[in-house]
């Protein structure tokens, strides 16, 4: 492009960068571009130099060139000496604002399609899987196993916990065109259960008890995958782990309260082996239960409702526990009054302490002693060289056991005091049947 010079007849001035010469209308140098920061001076008008004072140091004053800038956006405003600061910060802010702004969108973008891709993936595993649900049980289908093997393993291999559980299910008891192998139940039965998947993880604990599938008897295992199983509420391992709990198996502290709580909690769920347990734990008043007869009873009709062989016998089975612990009830009785009556008046320890080292006691018939402390009949101790032995011979173990308890729990400053049974034994030998009306009576 032509520059006008001042021969036509253009009103012209110079530019404040490079000196050429534009048009006084111009804003900007078409030669270097940059933007006139004042009106332009015509070059037919002569420029008046500012007039400075002399500096007092006798320097002769120079006049004051302008300020130069590169050719940039940034010069493009009406005070270029600011412009090459206040302008490119902000500028700069926002290029990284916006590169970050693609960048998140990108991101989200990728996650919104993985995400999307991700549930495809899962909708097309839960519709394999119900295919094989439809073929297993002939649902809109011909009933047709090989078939529903098939989209099970295509479903199972898509990641479905559900078709991965019952692939191992089916594993295990066999199907059409599938022989049974533990080996691999176990496998699909642990990929199931660590998608949280509460029937595989009951069955995994069931194999570790068992120690199927090439896994080691472990029943600390069974107990781990058990637990979590129970916690997703599944009622077979509420009910094995129960089991697991009354009989103190698996690192477990024997617990009847906690196995009945997760018997009643599998109970209610309608499972059959933890109904009839709960009854047998009514039946004997045990895991915090009193002895209820009747709940008993009624917990056992409805596991046999479901066909449940021992409850089906439990009923007749109470009858005749019932019948036989009545006629050892009514022996003890007759036996107990047969000997009251042989016993004749009970006797103190200071008429006990003369027949045995006087008259005598007559050996076998027994002697009812009235209240005396427990130790003193521990040490009798002997008289004219004559040495008594005291031996337990109670009628009853658990009747020994909780006297024994009594007499070692009784602190020193007080004595077991009991009615006693007595007889003599061969070899000078008192033998004690009975302890009855126990108290703890201090000594002083």
């Amino acid at each position: 492009m032509q520059v006008p010079s001042a021969d036509d007849g253009v009103a012209t001035s110079k530019c404040i960068n490079c000196g050429a010469a534009i048009s006084a209308k111009a804003n900007f140098c078409e030669v270097c571009g940059v933007h006139q920061a004042a009106s332009a001076t015509s070059l037919h008008e002569p420029v008046e130099e500012p007039l400075l004072e002399p500096a007092v140091s006798g320097i002769e004053a120079q006049p004051i060139a302008p300020t130069q800038f590169p050719p940039t956006a940034a010069n493009q405003t009406l005070n270029p000496a600011e412009s090459g600061t206040a302008q490119n910060k902000p500028l700069t802010s926002k290029r990284i604002l916006r590169i970050v702004g693609i960048a998140a969108a990108v991101i989200m973008l990728v996650c919104i399609g993985a995400s999307y891709l991700s549930a495809f993936e899962q909708k097309r595993a839960r519709d394999n899987y119900n295919l094989g649900v439809a073929y297993e049980n002939g649902q809109g289908v011909p009933k047709d196993t090989t078939q529903a093997v098939s989209w099970f393993r295509k479903a199972a291999d898509q990641g479905n916990a559900d078709a991965q559980e019952r692939l191992g299910l089916m594993y295990v008891y066999g199907a059409d065109g599938l022989a049974k192998d533990d080996a691999q139940a176990v496998t699909w039965f642990r990929r199931a259960a660590r998608q949280e998947n509460a029937e595989a993880q009951a069955f995994l604990g069931f194999m570790y008890v068992r120690g199927q599938g090439g896994l080691t008897e472990d029943d600390a295992q069974a107990v781990f995958w058990y637990r979590k199983a129970a916690d997703h509420g599944n009622p077979y391992a509420q009910s094995n782990l129960a089991a697991m709990y009354a009989n103190g198996q698996g690192g477990l502290v024997k617990d009847d309260a906690q196995a009945v709580s997760l018997w009643r909690k599998a109970a209610d769920q309608g499972n059959a082996d933890a109904e009839y347990w709960l009854g047998v734990m009514y039946e004997y008043g045990r895991g915090s239960l009193a002895n209820d007869n009747g709940q008993a009873l009624s917990w056992f009709k409805k596991a046999a409702d479901q066909g449940y062989a021992l409850a089906k016998d439990a009923p007749a089975r109470m009858q005749q526990e019932q019948q036989k612990q009545a006629r050892v009830a009514a022996l003890e009785q007759q036996e107990h009054e047969r000997m009251a009556t042989q016993m004749g008046t009970p006797i103190d320890f200071a008429t006990l302490y003369a027949k045995l080292y006087g008259t005598g006691l007559e050996i076998g018939k027994r002697y009812q002693v009235k209240a005396i402390a427990y130790s003193d009949l521990n040490m009798l101790g002997s008289k004219s060289g004559q040495s008594i032995g005291v031996e337990h011979d109670f009628d009853e173990s658990t009747q020994l056991e909780a006297t024994i308890r009594q007499a070692v729990s009784t602190p020193n400053n007080a004595d077991l005091v009991c009615s006693f049974v007595v007889s003599m034994g061969n070899y000078h030998r008192l033998l004690i049947h009975r302890a009855e009306d126990c108290q703890t009576i201090p000594k002083y």
